[in-house]
């Protein structure tokens, strides 16, 4: 007995999966799902003559009567939801046992979504269009659906077999595209998350982490052992930490951490920052990549964009494991663009802080240098932040990794304009690092950088990175 069609078969599915979840949450004040399942009931009374079925429908039955005459208190609610859940469970089972669905897929897996196991079925092959013909002259059980998945061309296809095709070629490259808009649209979270991935591969030595001026000012490529960059724009000490920690706890081949510190290495904290900027950098980077917000006060936050949030139909959702997938091609678009800046994310190689005036130049500094002094008002950070320095002094002395402090240059129009303050803090804590913790410090300040190596005033460009990068290999 096969009343429905494959796609309403695999909405009840679907419906039972999610109902079970739901009946967890039921309370006095919300009944919504007893009456879905009511009407999940009345609409499905083919499945009749199974068992769990009827125990479903009585179930309710019984539920709506004491509910009419207020017979249903917290512990009686309590009781029906537990009951409910295993009935749905089962109800679940028993389906998946009366109808069987079989995969088969025939034509060449180009894309690499059956051979990577990114579905949710088992799929049987079909060599070649003799078998697919034999195939096609098989009587069919009537309590199964037979799906072709195919990506060849083919003349005709004998429905009497096969219930519902589905074109691999043309839902994989779709699949693809959307993760690659994905990937683009969130850039700095995609290249973040992957890089985190990759970081805790066998081969990787070594991991940078820190604010803009690492992930700009060091071409991790040209270094001498492999390392992985983890830093990012407005990246804090609080999350250039966490990330470090989580990477070095499982990778045991990292030997070296480098950490970019700046002026204000100890006064800024991310997740307090008021711009729309800051906000959007823990809503859509660190709370999704480390599911934490520090000190970041907003609720509601909202859920990161995948591919199943895209409309398709229930058969291909049933079929493809859309999450697998988007990882799956998400680190495709990593591997082929390993660095920050790339073919999705190019940087202009000429840009240089020497085309500007002397006015410009002056301007820029200064209004740059103001948005960091405005830093130091945040009172309670500087303690807070000393204490998490000495916690990645600590895990890198328990975990055996050499941790390096780099100052990278910035140019004299932000330097002269940044408080006395900042400027005296950053070197009594070089020197409190090297003196009394015996960590290495690599100061690139004083070192012979002119405007053309900055893009703009605190930030090295392509030419200024690759010259930072051959000092750091001569001291690493």
């Amino acid at each position: 007995m096969k009343a429905l069609s494959i796609d309403k078969y695999l909405y009840n599915l679907q419906f039972l999966k999610i109902k079970k979840e739901e009946i967890q949450l039921i309370n006095e004040n919300n009944f919504s799902v007893i009456n879905e399942l009511a009407n999940f009931i009345s609409s499905n009374t083919h499945y009749g003559n199974l068992n769990t079925f009827i125990s479903l429908a009585d179930i309710i039955v019984e539920f709506i009567e004491k509910f009419n005459n207020n017979e249903i208190n917290p512990d009686e609610l309590k009781k029906y939801s537990s009951n409910l859940k295993n009935i749905l469970e089962n109800l679940e089972l028993e389906l998946k046992e009366q109808f069987r669905v079989n995969f088969y897929f025939y034509g060449e897996d180009n894309l690499g979504i059956i051979e990577n196991n990114l579905i949710k079925y088992d799929i049987k092959r079909i060599c070649d269009e003799n078998e697919l013909k034999l195939f096609q002259l098989k009587d069919k059980n009537e309590t199964d659906y037979n799906i072709l998945v195919f990506n060849k061309d083919i003349t005709h296809i004998d429905n009497r077999y096969f219930d519902e095709t589905i074109d691999y070629s043309k839902v994989g490259d779709s699949l693809k595209n959307l993760t690659k808009i994905l990937y683009t649209n969130n850039y700095d979270f995609s290249y973040l998350s992957n890089s985190l991935n990759e970081s805790i591969q066998e081969g990787v030595e070594a991991i940078i982490v820190g604010n803009s001026y690492p992930l700009v000012g060091i071409e991790e490529q040209l270094l001498i052992k492999n390392t992985i960059n983890l830093s990012m724009h407005s990246q804090d000490l609080y999350y250039a930490y966490e990330l470090a920690r989580k990477s070095i706890s499982q990778n045991k081949n990292i030997k070296q951490c480098i950490l970019g510190i700046s002026h204000y290495v100890l006064n800024h904290d991310l997740s307090k920052g008021e711009s729309s900027y800051s906000k959007n950098m823990i809503e859509k980077i660190y709370y999704p990549l480390l599911n934490d917000v520090h000190n970041y006060t907003e609720s509601n936050i909202p859920t990161q964009q995948t591919l199943n949030d895209f409309d398709a139909d229930i058969l291909i959702k049933s079929f493809f494991d859309f999450d697998k997938i988007e990882d799956y091609f998400s680190k495709q678009i990593y591997i082929n663009n390993k660095t920050y800046y790339n073919d999705l994310n190019p940087r202009i190689v000429n840009d240089s802080f020497m085309d500007y005036s002397k006015d410009k130049k002056e301007s820029i500094g200064y209004y740059r240098s103001i948005q960091h002094n405005k830093l130091f008002k945040y009172d309670n950070t500087k303690p807070e932040y000393e204490n998490i320095l000495k916690e990645f002094i600590n895990l890198s002395k328990t975990e055996n990794i050499e941790l390096i402090m780099v100052v990278l240059p910035t140019t004299k129009y932000y330097f002269n304009n940044i408080k006395i303050d900042y400027r005296n803090n950053l070197d009594n804590l070089i020197k409190n690092l090297k003196n009394e913790l015996g960590v290495k410090v690599v100061d690139l300040r004083n070192l012979d950088f002119d405007d053309s190596d900055f893009v703009d005033s605190d930030h090295l460009n392509q030419k200024g990175a690759i010259k930072s990068t051959k000092y750091l290999n001569q001291i690493l």
